[in-house]
């Protein structure tokens, strides 16, 4: 690789860390079970693939750093979770039980 060509990929990969989390987690993600789409505004929408129809629901989310997603619904005490946004891929990790992760991909035309 020349001079050029590997300071323009560490100029990319420097900006790719630096990108926001919270600019990156807006828009739809999906995974095998179900959708959540990260609004602007603090609410998303959490739609969950059942065995007969889907189950929709709205709630808020924020972040109490950079790194971590706080999720708080009507009828449940808010769940924090690590954050990992790569590329189209979204990794949610729950704080309290690390056994639970939720691994999304960007939908389609986001």
């Amino acid at each position: 690789m020349t001079r050029p060509a590997a300071l323009a990929a560490a100029i990319v990969l420097l900006a790719a860390c630096a990108r926001d989390p919270r600019q990156a987690l807006r828009g739809e993600w999906r995974s095998d079970t179900g959708r959540m789409v990260f609004y602007r505004d603090g609410q998303m929408l959490i739609e969950e693939a059942g065995d007969s129809a889907a189950s929709a629901s709205m709630a808020r989310y924020d972040f109490p750093d950079k790194r971590r997603l706080r999720i708080r619904t009507l009828a449940a005490t808010p769940v924090e979770y690590t954050l990992k946004v790569t590329g189209d891929s979204l990794v949610m990790c729950r704080v309290d039980q690390s056994a639970t992760c939720y691994r999304l991909r960007r939908a389609q035309g986001e």
